[in-house]
């Protein structure tokens, strides 16, 4: 943490105002957060708007920086329990390593900051209508959480979020429409069964393609699993019949090279098939956003699982 972090917010009569709404200069009812000296509004045109001590203090900006992002992410969470809206945050996840979406505040109905819980003190505590503690948020500026927070949190089996203050940008960040978090130890994707570790969501494409041998255009399917395509030789019976209904046709060949049989993309003209190996070179089309998802997979131990069938179909070509 550099020591000349610049903190765009100063207290006016207990409540904390962003720089933008003073003028330029010394305000005489404006004060730190952490040490109530007062502050000056610095508004240069080369430096980022930000309020500086007036006078000489042991005051550290690590100090402030932690208690006006404290402060801030517990009045953004207030306002959103009592207001009764969704208080957005996206979070990379540790265990599947994908993006998670979520609302921080979707059963909370108050929030504590430095509630005392057995062995530890975190910032910030959302509960339920019953006190019961729903997860935990950590302000980290230069210290990780501590191993008694992330004990209770394993204990309880309660999420623990983390949110860093590094820059002045993490301080105008908390104010955004999509909370940033950190980190957050909890997962959406569901388990594996077998080996508990995070199912990977299956996405089934049926996309324009051509045939190797004729150049007949025809209908392709495969399967992605957390960006890893696989052909119809990887298909579960739901998927088989999807690809099928949108147009792929699929059929059961032998190959020399692999010396097995195995379900492929097939040509109607000429007969050929596209095994998984030149699937992406006879594709007309990137399979974007589209496509149907059709259940999980394990890259672990291959388990799968389907959905229930659904009205939505894969992406179908245009011919």
């Amino acid at each position: 943490m550099p020591s000349v972090l610049k903190i765009p917010y100063a207290e006016r009569a207990g409540t904390l105002i962003h720089v933008s709404e003073v003028a330029s200069g010394l305000q005489a009812d404006c004060l730190c957060p952490a040490c109530k000296g007062p502050v000056v509004a610095r508004k240069g045109p080369k430096v980022a708007h930000h309020f500086a001590h007036y006078a000489p203090t042991n005051c550290q900006p690590e100090t402030v920086a932690h208690l006006t992002a404290k402060r801030l992410l517990t009045e953004r969470i207030r306002k959103a329990i009592s207001r009764h809206t969704p208080l957005p945050i996206t979070w990379p996840c540790q265990k599947c390593h994908g993006t998670h979406e979520g609302n921080l505040v979707r059963k909370a109905t108050h929030v504590e900051t430095e509630l005392s819980l057995p062995g530890c003190r975190p910032d910030i505590s959302l509960l339920d209508p019953n006190g019961k503690v729903l997860a935990l948020v950590e302000i980290i500026v230069t210290h990780e959480p501590e191993q008694e927070v992330r004990a209770y949190c394993t204990a309880n089996r309660i999420p623990l979020a983390e949110y860093n203050v590094k820059s002045y940008a993490d301080l105008e960040k908390i104010n955004a429409e999509v909370l940033p978090l950190d980190r957050m130890d909890l997962c959406l994707r569901p388990g594996c069964p077998k080996c508990d570790l995070p199912l990977g969501e299956r996405r089934l494409f049926v996309l324009r393609g051509h045939c190797w041998k004729c150049q007949a255009q025809l209908h392709m399917a495969q399967v992605e699993v957390d960006g890893y395509s696989a052909g119809p030789e990887d298909f579960t019976t739901a998927e088989i019949a999807l690809a099928q209904q949108s147009g792929a046709v699929l059929r059961q060949h032998y190959s020399r090279t692999r010396e097995e049989t195995y379900l492929a993309n097939t040509c109607v003209r000429c007969g050929a098939f596209t095994g998984q190996h030149y699937l992406f070179t006879s594709l007309d089309e990137a399979p974007g956003n589209a496509g149907t998802v059709t259940g999980y997979s394990c890259h672990e131990c291959d388990y799968k699982r389907s959905l229930p069938p659904t009205r939505e179909q894969p992406h179908h070509p245009q011919t």
